[in-house]
């Protein structure tokens, strides 16, 4: 104590900044990427602080200092943001995208993006939260030309995508803020879903497999994607870690939209779809109804370790029972299967009336 009171005035000048972040990243038994808030008793805050930023993939340290003289109350505390551009904006075909303290005053900001295009997303970065963020045009000379900004004091510490959306339609170029990101599932062995509308057009949607597929609701990959200009929390739904098809729908179920399936082939490590303890958000994009040169509808896979791509299209087929010679009532399967059996098939029929049809 005494000794840190005689020290306290050189403190900042002396210390290494980085001495504890190799013992504390070796730390095998704390999720650092699960942690929120870390309370550090005493002086070792400093000694984890970086250019005002804390202890990697953790979103900010308090510091409590008991000892006299102390002048530090903790870690400047920064946002992990992972910013996805999503606005059909001719205008907005590649942009640059820049954060600093200082960046209204003075134009001198940090890069975080660039020439980042249309369907591509950042990885997550670190913001302090005192800090604007401008996107300008791709080559820009200078961020003073800005596009689009988003002011100083918009982020608190925490995980957060920031989706660049509309100029198109009547949705208004802009820029929303989705609270509540995950860097990876909370359940061991499950993919977990959120989704984000930043589409021209769409109203509020769904994903999942819907009843009249003979699947139980559980199927459910996310609901409720409804377009915002400001953002909100994330929603996550958790579901298998396997290659699976899926309709976009309104809320409460109808007529998809699109169907897609969730093998992205090369766009994720995984060649055979997503893998287990992986935190995706789909970002639908695109136009339901597009036109003048605009792009359709698409759901945009990101996860938080910068990795994106579009979801391909799935197939979708009606089936009807039109053989006088087959059983009155049959059960339909889909998937690799042996000549003899379906017992590698999935059911997607069952009891099959002769003359009857699927939706």
């Amino acid at each position: 104590m005494n000794g840190y009171t005689e020290w306290s005035s050189t403190y900042e000048e002396t210390v290494e900044s980085e001495l504890d972040i190799p013992l504390l990243t070796n730390l095998k038994t704390v999720p650092w990427s699960k942690v929120n808030k870390v309370l550090d008793l005493e002086c070792g805050t400093g000694t984890v602080e970086r250019d005002g930023f804390c202890i990697p993939s953790c979103d900010g340290v308090d510091g409590i200092f008991l000892t006299p003289n102390a002048t530090r109350t903790g870690c400047v505390t920064a946002a992990r943001v992972q910013i996805v551009h999503a606005s059909p904006d001719s205008e907005l075909a590649s942009v640059d995208i820049y954060s600093g303290p200082n960046l209204v005053e003075t134009q001198d900001g940090e890069s975080v993006g660039d020439d980042v295009t249309y369907g591509q997303a950042t990885p997550l970065v670190k913001i302090a939260i005192d800090a604007a963020l401008r996107v300008t045009a791709g080559n820009a000379d200078s961020n003073e030309d800005f596009l689009l900004e988003l002011p100083s004091g918009s982020l608190e510490r925490g995980r957060y995508l920031i989706v660049i959306q509309g100029g198109v339609a009547s949705r208004a170029r802009g820029i929303a803020i989705y609270s509540d990101l995950r860097e990876e599932s909370s359940q061991n062995t499950r993919i977990q879903f959120a989704a984000v509308n930043a589409t021209s057009d769409a109203p509020a949607f769904s994903g999942g497999l819907q009843e009249s597929y003979g699947v139980a609701a559980s199927a459910v990959l996310f609901t409720n994607g409804a377009y915002s200009t400001g953002g909100g929390p994330l929603s996550y739904e958790g579901a298998d870690a396997r290659t699976e098809a899926f309709d976009v729908y309104p809320n409460g179920g109808g007529v998809p939209y699109a169907s897609f399936q969730t093998s992205l082939g090369d766009s994720f490590e995984a060649d055979s779809g997503f893998t287990p303890n992986l935190s995706v958000v789909l970002v639908a994009i695109g136009s339901l109804n597009p036109g003048n040169g605009e792009p359709g509808f698409e759901l945009l896979a990101v996860s938080s370790d910068g990795q994106s791509g579009f979801l391909d299209r799935a197939a979708r087929l009606q089936v009807v029972h039109a053989a006088i010679d087959a059983p009155t009532e049959v059960d339909v399967y889909l998937g690799e299967m042996g000549a003899t059996s379906a017992a590698a098939g999935t059911e997607v029929v069952e009891d099959l009336v002769y003359q009857n049809a699927t939706p």
